[in-house]
């Protein structure tokens, strides 16, 4: 009897702990993009259509201990901290997200995501009036 509380109080903490919840640390729908490459070397930033903004949603997630890029695979990133900045940076190189607190009401955090792909670089910048670290 003794046993099988024991299975069964292990089994309810190593189940608790794989199915906790994922804490948001930041999401935002940008409103603004900027490609540069080779076809496009001073590309300009521009806005992205309101119905596309869902698309580029960027999404910050901490996963015991550990921060990740979810909207970019999943991916884990590094905290660095410059000043009031906080930046994510990716292991892999596949670039990073930066988090600037602005002071003001209507874009409480500014938020810039570089990303690299083979063809070009892709900036997005939103805002967000939600980040916890």
């Amino acid at each position: 009897m003794i046993y099988r509380l024991l299975v069964v109080a292990v089994t309810m903490l190593m189940t608790g702990h794989a199915l906790a919840e994922k804490l948001t640390v930041m999401t935002v729908a940008p409103q603004i993009r900027q490609f540069i490459g080779p076809a496009v070397p001073n590309g300009m930033p521009n806005s992205i259509p309101e119905n596309e903004q869902e698309k580029s949603r960027i999404t910050l997630v901490k996963d015991a201990g550990q921060y990740r890029w979810l909207s970019r695979g999943d991916i884990p990133v590094t905290k660095v901290n410059s000043g009031e900045v906080n930046i994510f940076v990716a292991l892999g190189g596949q670039g990073y997200v930066e988090i600037t607190p602005t002071g003001q009401s209507q874009c409480v955090y500014l938020v810039k995501e570089h990303v690299r792909n083979v063809r070009m670089d892709i900036t997005y910048w939103g805002c967000t009036e939600q980040f916890n670290p």
